[in-house]
């Protein structure tokens, strides 16, 4: 879940310049709250898991942080699998309003995690396994039916 809040700041004013503020752009980036496949080290990719109850907690705590700080985002962009929506909704209960008045939520495709292809459910680290075996760095390996993390940063890069 990633959000940009824009603000004034006093920049001090410019030689030659007629006004003494700057709009500022924030970008805040979350991580989901824990689910039950991070508790059992299981590689969750694109699955839709949900949260456990800590990971409930862990959302409510960020909006109640984010409430606290007063923070509210012009637009707030976030993964459509669930444990992210669960996520924004828990911090969205806890912190009120996290979006401004007229701010527009999104739900993107592009910011979801690593697609796992055939080590989906398969306990951590066996992609590193994998990588040993064919004698490649880890970021280029991708597993069958799934994405490298090189395939990731380029789905990033369209994102942004």
């Amino acid at each position: 879940m990633m959000g940009p809040s824009t603000s004034s700041a006093s920049s001090g004013g410019a030689p030659g310049s007629a006004s003494n503020s700057k709009t500022l752009l924030r970008v805040y980036l979350f991580r989901h709250g824990e689910t039950y496949d991070n508790v059992v080290r299981r590689a969750a990719g694109q699955s839709d898991g949900c949260l456990t109850n800590l990971g409930m907690r862990q959302s409510h705590a960020l909006g109640d942080r984010l409430a606290s700080e007063g923070v509210q985002f012009d637009c707030i962009y976030c993964s459509d699998l669930r444990r992210c929506r669960q996520t924004l909704e828990e911090a969205s209960c806890a912190g009120g309003h996290l979006l401004k008045k007229g701010g527009k939520q999104f739900l993107c495709p592009l910011l979801r995690e690593k697609r796992g292809g055939v080590l989906l459910g398969r306990p951590l680290g066996e992609l590193i396994k994998l990588a040993q075996k064919e004698g490649v760095d880890t970021r280029k390996v991708a597993p069958e039916g799934g994405e490298s993390w090189e395939d990731v940063h380029r789905r990033g890069e369209m994102f942004l």
